[in-house]
């Protein structure tokens, strides 16, 4: 059977015989959203043309092979606040070659500058909230405090603030997202494509 990720698009080819009526889990190898596919009764005139439609479609045909699907990335700017020089590389690499266009700022009062001149062709803010100057608290109120900056998603991420009122207290600033800095960077991935497209 043949089905699309719900999250990212991705065509995936699933065994017919691990499909069930009630249903399967099934982890897209994109983006490891998981989501639940069921078998549908079919007359034999339907399964045949299903079978035939399968014949002419690759076993993995991904959506980034499109122009389109990097177009699109291309045209998203991410800002990294981030103080730690291996883990801004590694996030800026994984970025840039998803497609998407990546600034950086090694603390909090030049994340805040580069804010101010880059609005609003920024499309979304990953904040660490250890930053040195400024800390990604104070960060994340000034700007939520500024009007062009009002709707910027932010996702927020840390090491150390994992107790459940921190996370409440970032909710409260405005932050759209939380991360930990220990999930894997495919993690990282999945919760950005999430932020910059919901639908």
């Amino acid at each position: 059977m043949i089905v699309r990720c719900p999250s990212c698009k991705t065509v995936c080819k699933i065994d017919d015989s691990r499909i069930t009526l009630k249903g399967v889990k099934i982890r897209c190898p994109k983006c490891q959203y998981i989501f639940s596919v069921k078998k549908q009764e079919e007359t034999e005139q339907a399964q045949e043309i299903r079978v035939d439609n399968q014949a002419n479609i690759p076993a993995m045909m991904k959506d980034e092979t499109s122009p389109a699907f990097y177009q699109e990335r291309k045209q998203k700017r991410i800002l990294i606040a981030e103080d730690t020089a291996f883990f801004r590389k590694m996030l800026a690499d994984l970025l840039t070659k998803e497609g998407y266009e990546v600034l950086m700022a090694e603390d909090g009062e030049a994340a805040l500058q580069m804010l101010k001149h880059e609005l609003p062709a920024l499309d979304l803010l990953i904040l660490d909230l250890q930053l040195p100057k400024m800390d990604g608290f104070e960060l994340l109120k000034q700007v939520r405090a500024a009007k062009l900056s009002q709707n910027l998603p932010v996702l927020v991420m840390t090491g150390v603030f994992k107790k459940a009122e921190e996370v409440m207290l970032v909710r409260k600033l405005g932050a759209s997202g939380y991360i930990s800095k220990s999930n894997p960077p495919d993690h990282f991935l999945f919760r950005i494509n999430q932020i910059l497209f919901p639908e």
